[in-house]
């Protein structure tokens, strides 16, 4: 039942933000016809009813062709797995089994709760303003369930993740179950060119070798936040742990034998001279078998799931006539 639930969201989150039809965009185009699964049309529509609440989100972080680009990924996604989820559907109409009519009631009850005032009245208008109707959302909720159960059945059930494999997964890759070397800075940063106050970037850096010199962690803190250009000036310069190997390549040299205490600098770069603090030093540190298994026994599942859905999709799509229109 919450697997129904979710479903229900899903559709929900759809259709609420499916209100603004500035963001559907070619929703007028509704009937368009972007791919065919022996026969079964799937059009634009099908898509956005599932894409749009993605394609919202991205309209509040993406522009112009940035937009574009994004969107059109979502929606391929989103048209593979409905081809995908036509040949699973198509199996089951060879094999049917019972969907309890009110399953898809209940769901459709949950969706009408969740948005609007609550009733289907309210969630029917919603629908309606998308070229849609309740008969198609039974249809493609009916569809989506039969789906996940399937899925479910040929692909998740049978899935067992002995001790052994996670354990020799955990052997066998080291790196991944080791926590590396951090360091933990205060950052200077003097920009390249004039400074607001017209003065020379070289003579700054200069003077200030000798006032750092044996700074101590709030001394230097106090220099940071009177001279900096960088981030993080009103916390002295603190920038929190950083991985040594994930450092810039101009920090990584100069730092490699630093000690705690240590003040490293001018450092030049392209964008201008750094100096910088090492506040503490984390080495590296394995983690615990009995800490890392549950993570690496999720991973397994997930990629014997994937593994398996490849292969019975493989054997859905022989025989399969798929046309894509697009």
């Amino acid at each position: 039942m919450k697997r129904f639930l979710s479903l229900a969201v899903l559709f929900c989150a759809i259709l609420i933000s499916a209100q603004d039809k500035n963001v559907l965009g070619a929703v007028t185009q509704r009937d368009s016809i972007l791919a065919s699964v022996n026969g079964e049309s799937i059009t634009l529509l099908d898509v956005i009813l599932e894409s749009n609440a993605e394609e919202a989100k991205l309209a509040s972080m993406y522009t112009g062709e940035d937009l574009i680009r994004k969107i059109e990924e979502v929606r391929r996604k989103i048209l593979d797995d409905l081809i995908n989820r036509k040949l699973i559907y198509a199996a089951y109409k060879k094999n049917p089994f019972d969907v309890p009519k009110q399953h898809i009631e209940d769901m459709i009850d949950s969706m009408a709760r969740l948005m609007g005032d609550g009733t289907r009245e309210s969630l029917e208008r919603r629908l309606v303003a998308l070229g849609s109707s309740m008969d198609e959302l039974r249809r493609k909720v009916r569809e989506k369930i039969v789906t996940e159960i399937l899925i479910y059945q040929n692909c998740i059930l049978h899935i067992e993740i002995t001790p052994r494999e996670i354990y020799q997964e955990y052997q066998a890759n080291p790196e991944r179950w080791t926590v590396q070397e951090q360091l933990e800075i205060q950052l200077l940063q003097i920009l390249k060119g004039k400074n607001a106050d017209g003065l020379d970037p070289v003579r700054v850096v200069q003077n200030l070798k000798d006032m750092v010199r044996n700074a101590d962690e709030e001394m230097f803190g106090e220099i940071v936040k009177k001279n900096t250009n960088g981030p993080n000036a009103s916390k002295g310069g603190r920038m929190g742990w950083l991985d040594r190997d994930k450092l810039r390549p101009e920090f990584a040299e100069p730092l490699k034998n630093a000690k705690k205490g240590d003040i490293i600098g001018p450092i030049e770069t392209p964008e201008g001279y750094y100096f910088i603090r090492i506040c503490n030093i984390a080495g590296k540190e394995k983690i615990p078998f009995d800490k890392a298994a549950p993570k690496i026994e999720k991973e397994l599942r997930e990629r014997a799931i994937q593994n398996k859905k490849r292969f019975y999709l493989r054997e859905l799509k022989e025989g399969a006539v798929i046309r894509i229109l697009i």
